[in-house]
């Protein structure tokens, strides 16, 4: 029994060191805890204080002279409508179409004259190119065919002079309903 007794003991000691460790902690912890909150309220006093003093502030906006700025606006439209007014005018021409000359038909006549010429050539350089445009399409046409009739006439002398009795006879068959057809479309 002894023997349970010493353990007993040793065990209740480490026990209490166990114990007296967790309470220095625990007051540790409950001191931080108090320095925390004082902190808070310190910190919500002044939150408060500031949020009244910030309800209490009257901002004042300084007043802004417009006039001297009324004054140039007023001074500048006036100088626009002095402008405006003192612009010259410009007097619209009239057509007229004269049935008589006017007093100086020399002029009159030069103009009249200087329209229908310039009229006159415009018309003869645009019959003129269009008279050359279809000379130039027709000549073309002309030589194609040309070439075509000389291709033709080249083949046909070939096959001629081929010195071939049956290919003679159908050649001079076909020349001649050729010959017949061009007669009857005549």
């Amino acid at each position: 029994m002894d023997s349970n007794k010493n353990i007993d003991y040793s065990e209740i000691y480490k026990l209490e060191i166990v114990v007296r460790d967790l309470m220095d902690e625990l007051k540790l912890i409950s001191k931080s805890n108090r320095d925390i909150i004082e902190s808070i309220n310190h910190l919500s006093m002044k939150i408060s204080s500031f949020n009244e003093k910030l309800e209490n502030i009257e901002i004042t906006t300084p007043g802004i002279d417009t006039q001297p700025i009324r004054d140039m606006l007023t001074r500048a439209m006036l100088n626009i409508a002095a402008m405006i007014d003192n612009k010259p005018k410009d007097n619209p021409r009239k057509l007229r179409i004269l049935p008589m000359l006017p007093e100086d038909s020399k002029r009159f006549f030069k103009m009249i004259f200087g329209c229908f010429l310039c009229t006159a050539i415009t018309i003869i350089v645009i019959n003129g190119s269009q008279w050359a445009i279809q000379e130039s399409i027709s000549s073309t046409k002309i030589e194609l065919e040309r070439i075509k009739n000389n291709s033709v006439q080249k083949a046909w002398r070939y096959l001629y002079e081929q010195k071939n009795k049956n290919v003679h006879r159908q050649m001079d068959s076909a020349l001649i309903k050729a010959s017949l057809d061009d007669f009857a479309h005549k």
